[in-house]
């Protein structure tokens, strides 16, 4: 299993991430090769942090969601909203394996 996290500090409007946040888990959510999307908050530490989880069952299911949501102008303009809002130095994207990682692909 593969979980994608986009990890940001918000220094703007809560309330836009929110909306946009909340746009951008239904549209995942929407999409066949999603199996989870769910939001995370720090209980201690930088408490204005937010990160997003986005769960697939392989690379090639989280590329085939990134090349639709590529086309998705609903999906787009959340982003762009939600990154408006955040610390663009402290926006990250991470990505976890539950299996072992055998190195990169070489096909």
């Amino acid at each position: 299993m593969i979980h994608l996290v986009r990890s940001a500090e918000v220094v703007g409007d809560w309330e836009k991430v929110g909306k946009a946040l909340n746009e951008m888990l239904e549209a995942a959510k929407a999409h066949e090769k999603v199996r989870e999307s769910y939001l995370m908050f720090n209980v201690t530490g930088l408490l204005n942090e937010v990160h997003w989880v986005l769960t697939f069952d392989s690379l090639a299911d989280e590329d085939a969601w990134a090349a639709s949501v590529m086309g998705d102008e609903g999906y787009i303009k959340a982003m762009t909203d939600m990154s408006e809002e955040v610390d663009a130095v402290e926006d990250n994207l991470y990505r976890r394996f539950d299996e072992a990682w055998s190195g990169p692909a070489t096909d």
